[in-house]
């Protein structure tokens, strides 16, 4: 039966990896104010799925691959977004105690 797979194994995984990335676009898209990732979180999606992109690469996986290497993008992206969120919230409340 796994033999039947085989031949499609990198169109499967792409197409299973390309399912992972569309769940994430919410989350960059809805903004820090209602999501608080953990640091933690975002960064062992980016190296474990950057691990696994390379893995499958090296299988000559490429579609497979490069939708993992997409969704460590995505991940950073949140990570980014956090960061920058955090900052713009210490930036507002350094700018409240300097009026009050």
């Amino acid at each position: 039966m796994l033999m039947l797979l085989e031949p499609y194994a990198d169109y499967i995984l792409s197409v299973c990896h390309t399912v992972i990335c569309l769940g994430i676009i919410p989350t960059i898209w809805t903004g820090r104010r209602e999501q608080h990732i953990p640091y933690a979180t975002s960064l062992t999606f980016i190296i474990v799925l950057s691990v696994l992109g390379l893995a499958l690469l090296s299988q000559g996986l490429v579609f497979g691959a490069a939708t993992d290497m997409l969704g460590a993008g995505l991940w950073c992206v949140v990570a980014g977004e956090r960061r920058l969120w955090q900052r713009r919230e210490r930036r507002s409340a350094s700018r409240r105690t300097r009026l009050s």
